[in-house]
């Protein structure tokens, strides 16, 4: 039998409809997240996390729990499976919390006392409710070895077991010729100074900053 002429208009409507409605399926994960890494969305989520409603975002403050609901929103809303405690985007941390009152005493001719928080910040990097440290105090330039750049400021300097002095930053503060300038480095972040320091066997490190080289 031939089909009517409305049962074969249905018909191909039907068909030209089909890549249509492919094309306003819901997109893949990897389209999703291809649309989330764009410049402009990006822009907005920091604007929104950086903002001061969010108080900072310190942990377990209401700002810090509004930026956390926020990123598991954004999450579930890219369809990524929650992997966190009970099937949510969320896991539990353990926090110790530190109210640290530290002293520190130098011994020499023209040593002066020293005012914690106004002289000096401290911390142990550690859990232990007291630590005390005791050494020898060295020098070592900015506590930095670093080959590609033909500097080191251990070398021929013993500072096993000592207290380490540093300057913050690195030489390129000072002279726009070697490192990369004013630009920061690795090399001049406390983190890498902390690492060397540890590598050179110190019992202890102080750094030492000035507004221009803290900046």
């Amino acid at each position: 039998m031939r089909p009517r002429p409305l049962t074969l208009a249905l018909a191909v409507a039907s068909i030209a409809a089909s890549p249509l409605l492919a094309q306003t399926s819901a997109p893949s994960p990897a389209t999703q997240v291809a649309r989330a890494l764009d410049a402009k969305v990006l822009k907005t989520h920091l604007e929104f996390l950086a903002d001061d409603a969010l108080e900072g975002r310190a942990p377990g403050t209401r700002g810090g729990k509004l930026a956390a609901k926020y990123i598991a929103a954004q999450f579930e809303r890219l369809g990524l499976e929650p992997v966190g405690d009970s099937g949510t985007y969320f896991q539990r941390v353990p926090i110790i919390a530190l109210t640290p009152e530290p002293t520190l005493a130098v011994q020499g001719a023209s040593a002066a006392p020293l005012a914690w928080k106004k002289d000096f910040v401290m911390w142990s990097m550690r859990n232990d409710s007291l630590v005390n440290v005791r050494g020898d105090v060295v020098f070592a330039g900015y506590g930095i070895v670093a080959p590609e750049y033909g500097w080191n400021d251990y070398a021929g300097l013993d500072a096993k077991g000592k207290i380490v002095v540093v300057l913050v930053n690195d030489p390129g503060l000072q002279d726009s010729t070697i490192f990369r300038g004013k630009i920061l480095t690795y090399y001049g972040r406390w983190t890498y100074k902390i690492e060397e320091a540890q590598r050179q066997g110190a019992a202890g490190l102080l750094m030492v900053q000035t507004t221009e080289s803290a900046s």
